[in-house]
């Protein structure tokens, strides 16, 4: 966590932002934010978030989109003017993961930072909300979702073990039991990084980790699930491409004529992959 320690003087405050400006002006027709325009909005913002950091009070963000927070009112039963409605849409406890926590970031550094967090807390809600769903429609759904989420970690580590040195980013493009699109990309090392790290202490999660949370839980709805995909690993030059097709539960390698008739277009320089673990014996 960036930043440094903070006193624990007083309990947690949860806070959304309207970091977008498309969803500042929609939601003003509401009298959320009175007379200020978007630039005087923020700036407000970040004097209280200092303000509060500076009295010891952790600060816990989320973006205040008009779509969700319209339909979370909606659900709710609660008037968008009403500032309670805003308290709760902030402190919701059903928003995935753990909270991001401000430590005294600029607003030029905490804006692209706070709307890639929301991304990817959606990111791990729909690929929770899909693994669910493909746990379900087979017997022991428990043992079930601990054996493909510990399946998806294991083919994460196992492509880093065999991609060799450099950077690498993986691509996951799937759709889902209802055939809808399950759609995940990561940074290799910020996903290896996390599976490393899973059951440590909590704390911030950055955006990255966050990201990877999503790509791993989205991977393990696909391999529970009986739809079918790809998953592909490119080079940090963007040419080469190695790549595994998703069916049936099971990591297959793409040969170089099959990655060469993926869309749209096929990679520049495809290469053979090599193999992955098989799927868990779930018998």
């Amino acid at each position: 966590m960036r930043g440094g320690p903070r006193r624990a003087c007083a309990p947690p405050v949860a806070l959304a932002v309207a970091a977008d400006a498309a969803d500042f002006e929609r939601l003003r027709r509401h009298r959320l934010f009175g007379a200020a325009d978007h630039g005087a909005y923020l700036r407000r913002t970040e004097r209280q978030l200092r303000v509060m950091r500076g009295a010891g009070v952790a600060v816990h963000l989320r973006v205040l989109e008009a779509d969700g927070y319209e339909e979370f009112c909606a659900r709710r039963l609660l008037a968008p003017a009403d500032p309670v409605a805003r308290a709760a849409y902030a402190a919701d406890p059903e928003l995935p993961g753990e909270p991001y926590v401000y430590a005294g970031e600029g607003l030029a550094e905490l804006l692209p930072a706070l709307l890639r967090d929301h991304r990817a807390r959606a990111g791990v809600a729909a690929g929770c909300s899909a693994l669910l769903d493909a746990v379900e429609r087979g017997g022991r759904p428990q043992a079930r979702l601990a054996a493909f989420l510990g399946y998806a970690a294991e083919l994460c580590l196992a492509v880093a073990a065999g991609a060799g040195e450099g950077r690498f980013r993986l691509e996951l493009r799937a759709e889902g039991a209802g055939g809808e699109p399950l759609e995940a990309e990561a940074g290799l090392a910020e996903l290896v990084a996390l599976i490393g790290l899973r059951g440590t202490a909590g704390g911030r999660s950055e955006p990255a980790a966050r990201e990877a949370e999503a790509f791993a839980v989205t991977l393990a709805a696909v391999l529970a699930g009986p739809g079918a995909g790809e998953l592909l690993l490119t080079g940090s030059g963007g040419a080469d491409v190695r790549g595994w097709s998703l069916a049936a539960g099971r990591a297959t390698p793409l040969t170089t004529l099959e990655l060469r008739a993926l869309p749209p277009p096929g990679p520049r320089r495809p290469r053979e992959a090599f193999p992955l673990p098989p799927p868990p014996d779930l018998a």
